[in-house]
């Protein structure tokens, strides 16, 4: 009971930490993407800001954070609370 517990603490935990950095990361690219000149090329303009600004490991780091969050509120000792993932 006390591991399940731990378990959601640490996901909600990392949930928020996720939420704040992605959000904090798209607004450092959005900030940088408005003073960019020009059509862009393949593969677009966020990911050339995210290059140029060097985010690309916090972006990362977020979608895990998120990852880590549905995999620690959805599955409790190895079964699913989901319906369809138990059959």
């Amino acid at each position: 009971m006390f591991e399940i517990k731990r378990q959601i603490l640490l996901g909600a935990t990392l949930f928020i930490a996720g939420t704040l950095l992605f959000g904090l990361v798209h607004l450092a690219i959005a900030n940088y993407i408005s003073s960019m000149h020009g059509f862009s090329d393949l593969p677009g303009k966020f990911q050339q800001a995210r290059n140029k600004i060097g985010v690309n490991t916090p972006y990362s780091l977020s979608i895990i954070f998120y990852g880590y969050r549905l995999y620690s509120f959805n599955f409790k000792r190895g079964q699913s609370n989901c319906k369809f993932l138990n059959r």
